[in-house]
């Protein structure tokens, strides 16, 4: 019995490692895209704020 699941556990462990990665990425919702406004790698502190004071407000 141990050498049937060791078996059936070497199988699974090969196919998962023959599997392309970008693939296995793609497929697994790793990877995606979104839309922002162009200049959100300079504003992003202050659109986070901003988009947090209207979540909860003025404290």
């Amino acid at each position: 019995m141990t050498e049937i699941i060791k078996s059936i556990l070497d199988a699974y462990y090969q196919s998962m490692t023959q599997a392309d990665p970008v693939n296995a990425c793609i497929n697994s919702g790793f990877i995606g895209c979104g839309e922002a406004e162009s200049d959100l790698s300079i504003r992003y502190k202050a659109q986070l704020a901003e988009s947090l004071k209207d979540k909860y407000g003025k404290r």
